[in-house]
């Protein structure tokens, strides 16, 4: 077991029943659905693809379809996600 706190943790990728807890520092990997992994981590995260969790506060920017987060890593925004994304993100701002 680890104790990972959240406001370090930049997102969540999933690979089929695996996630994978990415920080700067490290990733850590554990079974569990995506879903169940948003549910318990808040409104704090932000859901950007089937695959992806992204700490909304670790967000730079998003462009053409891709977040790029603070440390440079672009990840994917689908195209059914992009909407709530959108709206999640610049609440996050405003209240940040």
């Amino acid at each position: 077991y680890y104790r990972v706190l959240l406001q370090n943790i930049l997102y969540f990728a999933s690979d089929r029943r695996q996630i994978h807890c990415v920080t700067p520092d490290r990733t850590y990997t554990f079974y569990d659905k995506l879903d169940a992994v948003a549910a318990q981590v808040g409104s704090g995260f932000v859901r950007v693809h089937q695959r992806y969790l992204v700490q909304a506060k670790a967000v730079d920017r998003l462009e053409s379809g891709e977040v790029i987060l603070r440390d440079n890593t672009r990840l994917p925004v689908s195209r059914s996600c992009q909407q709530s994304a959108l709206l999640a993100l610049t609440r996050a701002e405003l209240e940040g």
